[in-house]
């Protein structure tokens, strides 16, 4: 009786979050249309209305409070920003690529062609840049392109609240309040979100997996709405972590694959998924040349090194990941990728201190960790097979490594304020000192 209970809460607050969806796009359509206001306070307001419905849906009152300062705090942290955003990293790359691929508008015939230049454009940019770029009739050269910044915000709301749900039946409320502030305030989160792009859709498909999961090895079902959504979307955006998602799976049933039935099976699929990536560049790429990072660094690279350089490339990926943009002294070059704004580059900065503090946590409390089943295994062991994604990728910004952050967040739930104080204090503390040290080498 009370799981049926349970199961008519979740339907019922899945039924209200589709319809302040409707809700949502008849008021931006029709506020366009009539001229209901000007497009960023209507956003605002409809932040708003999901801010409300995360903050009811999550019973904890203490932090929660947190939540409706959000509109508020990123209109501030917005407004620091220096005009010439829009030109920062792909985000005028997405855009042209939008106007290239749907000149006309959105049909199905032209959605289907776009499939022939899968490895150009990416489909789910159509919900956070494409819908507003046709809505409000601007680029990313326009005046007014903030416009993007919220509409990216109201569609990352309105995917955290899909995770509230998500995570609702198998965490309790505090600890699914843990994870949606550090989705909404993280320096991890607000430095890989300074300008809307593909990404986000991973980072949510990434937590409605392992919920899937968790479901599925509770015996609450055999499939899950939230696990298949996430292995489309992560298909359609990044097919390459399809790869590390199956090595996962297989390790956690590894004892089943003694048996002929499900190793052939597994093996197949593992093979048809290199396949296809092989196809689709990323991987191929890297299996094909060998090449680790852009092509003449690379190269250059490989030539002091010689065979070493395979054996050390992934280390030095990782160390790339964790601590970039490094050195922190520099930050007037690095300023122009923060979008101009200090704020956001010491989001960037303190987001290297968040990673190197999950490395020294994993370090020194590895068994404590991995004594704690739950987390452990579907997480953190998660995140730690997703990582690898990495080493087959271009050397690139922290955002790559970063993305699997959140997977790592329930390392501080088991170890407590006080000790998650002293390792990000230490985290700090190491950063400082290898600052120091190439500042005077």
């Amino acid at each position: 009786m009370q799981i049926k209970k349970m199961a008519l809460r979740q339907a019922s607050a899945n039924l209200l979050l589709v319809m302040l969806v409707v809700f949502s796009a008849f008021f931006l359509l029709n506020s366009e249309l009539e001229g209901w206001g000007s497009p960023i306070p209507n956003l605002i307001f409809l932040e708003y209305l999901v801010v409300l419905y995360i903050f009811f849906r999550i019973k904890q009152r203490n932090l929660s409070f947190l939540l409706l300062l959000f509109p508020i705090f990123k209109s501030i942290y917005f407004s620091m920003y220096d005009p010439a955003w829009v030109s920062i990293g792909d985000f005028s790359a997405y855009i042209e690529m939008l106007q290239y691929q749907f000149p006309t508008g959105l049909t199905w015939v032209v959605l289907l062609n776009a499939i022939h230049t899968i490895g150009k454009f990416y489909y789910l940019t159509i919900f956070n840049m494409y819908i507003p770029m046709r809505l409000y009739d601007i680029t990313s050269g326009s005046p007014n392109a903030a416009i993007f910044l919220y509409f990216n915000d109201f569609v990352f709301l309105i995917l955290t609240a899909m995770t509230v749900n998500a995570l609702k039946s198998i965490l309790d409320d505090k600890i699914i309040l843990f994870f949606v502030i550090f989705l909404l305030f993280s320096p991890t989160t607000l430095a890989d979100t300074i300008y809307p792009d593909r990404h986000i859709f991973s980072l949510f498909a990434l937590l409605w997996f392992v919920s899937g999961c968790i479901r599925i090895r509770n015996g609450g079902s055999k499939l899950d709405f939230y696990l298949i959504i996430s292995l489309v979307l992560i298909f359609i955006n990044k097919p390459q972590l399809l790869i590390a998602i199956l090595l996962y799976i297989i390790y956690l049933n590894r004892s089943k694959f003694l048996d002929v039935r499900w190793l052939l099976p597994m093996l197949s699929l593992l093979a048809l998924l290199v396949v296809y990536n092989l196809s689709i560049s990323g991987l191929g790429v890297y299996l094909a040349y060998k090449e680790y990072g852009y092509a003449a660094t690379a190269i250059q690279i490989q030539r002091v090194m010689g065979p070493l350089y395979y054996l050390v490339m992934p280390i030095v990926k990782y160390i790339y990941g964790l601590f970039s943009p490094f050195p922190w002294y520099k930050f007037s070059v690095f300023l122009i990728g923060a979008a101009g704004s200090p704020l956001t580059l010491a989001m960037v900065y303190f987001n290297s201190v968040f990673g190197v503090g999950i490395v020294i946590a994993l370090f020194r409390h590895f068994k404590q960790i991995k004594s704690h089943q739950f987390y452990y295994e579907n997480f953190i062991l998660f995140g730690l097979i997703m990582s690898l994604t990495i080493i087959p990728a271009d050397i690139g910004h922290s955002g790559y490594l970063a993305l699997y952050y959140v997977l790592f967040l329930p390392i501080f739930f088991i170890l407590g304020w006080s000790r998650s104080a002293v390792i990000f204090f230490s985290s700090l503390i190491l950063i400082l000192l290898l600052n120091l040290l190439v500042f005077f080498a």
